[in-house]
C-alpha cells in the first residue's frame, strides 16, 4: 500500500499529505500500525531525511491516532521514537519515549533492559540509583543472554560494584567486559567452535567499546 512512498528519494511536504490521506480509510488502531510499519522502513534507510520525515508521521499519529482501548498501539509508535532517537544518538529524547513504551505496553518483556542501555548511554557510562533501578528490574526479565543485551548489563553491574567499594568483583566484571568485546567482534567462532544457531554478533556504539577498552 506504501511501496510507492517508500521508493522515493525524498519525501515532500504533498508525499506526506499522501500518506495521511490513505490513512482516513482506517480505524486509528491501523493507522498506528502502517505509521510505526512505514516510519521502521524509513528508519532504516539511515539518512538524515527520512528520519526527520519518520519523526513527523509518528508525532503526527501521537496528536491524532492516539484515541485507542488497546495501550500497545500507542506503545508501537512510542517505541518507533525511542528508536529513531537512538540510532541518532539524541538519548535523552530515547529514553523519554522508551519510558513511555513502558508504560503502555503489556505484551513484550524487555522494557527494562532498554531503558537500562539508554540509561547508560545518556548519562555517560556514570553511576546513578535510577540505573542501579533498572538493572535490577532488567534481570527479572526473559533475556536470550545475547552480546549487545549482555554488555551493557556488564556494564551497569560493573558501575554499580564500583559505587560500593567491591573492587574485587569489579575487578572480575572487567575482565568479563573486555572478554566479551574481544570475541564479541569474532562471532564466526561461535558457528565453528561452539555451533550455535543464532549469529551473536557484538553491535554496539563506539562509545561502548571505548568505555570498556579504557577501564
Amino acid at each position: 500500500m506504501f511501496s510507492d512512498l517508500l521508493a522515493l528519494k525524498e519525501w515532500k511536504t504533498d508525499n506526506i499529505a499522501d500518506f495521511y490521506n490513505r490513512l482516513t480509510i482506517f480505524p486509528n488502531e491501523d493507522k498506528c500500525d502502517y505509521t510505526a510499519s512505514v516510519a521502521n522502513e524509513l528508519i532504516k534507510k539511515n539518512n538524515i531525511h527520512y528520519y526527520k520525515v519518520a519523526e513527523e508521521i509518528l508525532i503526527n499519529a501521537i496528536r491524532n491516532y492516539f484515541n485507542v482501548e488497546d495501550l500497545n498501539y500507542k506503545a508501537k509508535i512510542y517505541f518507533c521514537l525511542g528508536h529513531l532517537y537512538e540510532v541518532q544518538k539524541k538519548y535523552i529524547n530515547s529514553f523519554t519515549y522508551y519510558e513511555k513504551y513502558k508504560l503502555n505496553n503489556n505484551i513484550y518483556e524487555g522494557a527494562n533492559s532498554i531503558l537500562l542501555k539508554i540509561i547508560i548511554l545518556r548519562d555517560k557510562f556514570k553511576y546513578s540509583e535510577e540505573l542501579e533501578k533498572l538493572f535490577l528490574e532488567a534481570s527479572g526479565e526473559y533475556n536470550l543472554v545475547l552480546r549487545n543485551d549482555r554488555i551493557y548489563e556488564d556494564i551497569a553491574e560493573y558501575l554499580i560494584l564500583l559505587n560500593k567499594n567491591d573492587f574485587e568483583k569489579a575487578e572480575e566484571k572487567k575482565k568479563d567486559l573486555k572478554a566479551l568485546v574481544k570475541y564479541g567482534q569474532l562471532p564466526l567462532l561461535d558457528v565453528i567452535i561452539r555451533k550455535d544457531s543464532i549469529f551473536n554478533a557484538l553491535s554496539v556504539p563506539d562509545e561502548v567499546i571505548e568505555f570498556v577498552e579504557k577501564i
